[in-house]
């Protein structure tokens, strides 16, 4: 087993995409579609200011945060919902979370 430390802070910006790698959707979160459903359902508690409070669901947004990272422009630091996610895991794991991955998008 691997134990991978969550972003602190400043670190966030410049660590979100190589964290987020660490969690293989397809594998722990019941594929594609489920990863996809989860998502959604993060990023409209996010928006609604309602908290996700489930490591697994938290993990599987910011992969799929990631994902979308991948396949479109990348920009330089991350957006307020992947701090938030972030943020969440570090709150729910004590800093570090069992390595799932790394995994291609």
């Amino acid at each position: 087993m691997t134990f991978v430390d969550v972003p602190v802070g400043s670190d966030i910006d410049t660590q979100w995409v190589e964290f987020a790698a660490t969690f293989d959707v397809h594998t722990e979160s019941g594929g594609f579609e489920m990863a996809q459903a989860i998502w959604r359902s993060s990023r409209t508690a996010f928006e609604n200011q309602l908290p996700t409070r489930q490591l697994n669901a938290l993990r599987t947004a910011l992969f799929m945060e990631y994902r979308a990272d991948r396949h479109s422009v990348r920009v330089d630091e991350a957006s307020p919902f992947v701090s938030y996610l972030v943020e969440e895991i570090r709150d729910l794991s004590g800093g570090t979370v069992l390595r799932r991955g790394p995994v291609d998008a």
